[in-house]
């Protein structure tokens, strides 16, 4: 059954049953009545009338200000009167055709139950989307608060010297070598620290240590709070002293710092959100004249020895993790052209 006819089932059913309604019907196959004439009959107010009217729907068409029967309407007439007609001494025919009137509305009945479970059924289904998009909005709006920050750094015009640019990433590495004979020497700088931005409060640095050559080399990892080679709101940490000066050097404070091997991972607390800087041998100095010093593994002095490296290779990944879950930081490209370094650690 289409929903048309489900639509017309139901307009005269619901006609059948009130009695307005059905003395509507009646008046009209006598003969075609205007509304004033049909509101006079029934002693009814105006939109009261037309609240019955509008419910008769198909059953009822209007010309010339004139209402009439449809064929539909006609239809229902015959159903009243074989329902409500004359007294019939043949009372077993009147009795069958009771028996069918009702058979057929119990099967509009079961019509329009089943019409409006499938309704209750869609509006179930669209209430429960409707809740998960709720929820993945809530989401999205938290992760967008959280990394407005980041989208600011991102936007904004860079506060910082020599700036290059700033990516957004899951993860980064920072890498260090240096290999040197007496004829050679490579060393790589730029590579062996990192400066990052941290979206969050009581974040995780998670670190993943990784050595190539040799396999017992100590890396001094170190987290600086800051950009560690800025001369700015740094403290005195080392004064050297020879014959005839001394020098003396500074630093950003250090959040973290621990000697470090391969096959081994570090959780490393983050207090605040801000900028960091992460250095593969030990904290950035910065010097008096303004210079920056970074330590090189050249040397190290292991269970009591001093050994001299004449190779060293190594790389840490890193991420930050807010409640054990990834999140995405900045990373400045920015790298400072005043480095030198130092054959010790410090």
């Amino acid at each position: 059954m289409t929903e048309t006819e489900e639509e017309l089932y139901t307009t005269i059913f619901t006609a059948l049953k009130h009695s307005i309604r059905r003395n509507i019907l009646r008046m009209l196959s006598a003969q075609p009545m205007t509304f004033t004439a049909i509101a006079g009959n029934l002693d009814i107010s105006t939109p009261h009338l037309t609240y019955h009217l509008d419910s008769l729907k198909e059953l009822i068409t209007k010309e010339d200000s004139n209402y009439r029967l449809s064929l539909f309407g006609s239809a229902a007439v015959d159903m009243i009167k074989r329902v409500e007609g004359p007294n019939n001494p043949n009372t077993v025919d009147a009795r069958i055709d009771y028996r069918k009137v009702s058979v057929v509305l119990v099967l509009g009945l079961i019509i329009v139950s089943g019409f409006y479970l499938n309704l209750l059924n869609l509006y179930g289904a669209l209430e429960t989307t409707h809740n998960e998009l709720l929820l993945e909005s809530g989401v999205l709006s938290s992760e967008l608060e959280k990394n407005q920050a980041l989208m600011d750094l991102v936007k904004g015009s860079p506060q910082q010297h020599w700036v290059k640019g700033i990516s957004l990433v899951s993860g980064y590495s920072i890498y260090y070598k240096h290999s040197f004979t007496q004829d050679d020497l490579e060393f790589e700088v730029d590579e062996l620290y990192a400066v990052f931005y941290c979206p969050c409060p009581n974040a995780v640095l998670k670190v993943y240590p990784f050595i190539s050559a040799p396999r017992d080399i100590m890396i001094p990892l170190t987290v600086q709070k800051g950009i560690a080679y800025q001369n700015e709101s740094v403290s005195l940490v080392k004064v050297e002293t020879y014959e005839f000066f001394e020098e003396k050097h500074w630093a950003k404070p250090v959040v973290w710092y621990g000697n470090v091997t391969a096959g081994e991972s570090h959780d490393i607390v983050l207090p605040e959100a801000g900028w960091y800087t992460i250095c593969m041998t030990g904290p950035i100095w910065i010097e008096e004249d303004g210079g920056i010093l970074i330590q090189g593994l050249f040397e190290q002095t292991i269970n009591g020895e001093y050994v001299r490296r004449e190779l060293a290779e190594g790389w840490v990944d890193f991420r930050i993790l807010e409640n054990g879950e990834p999140v995405i930081f900045a990373v400045s490209s920015e790298k400072s052209n005043s480095i030198s370094f130092t054959y010790h650690n410090p």
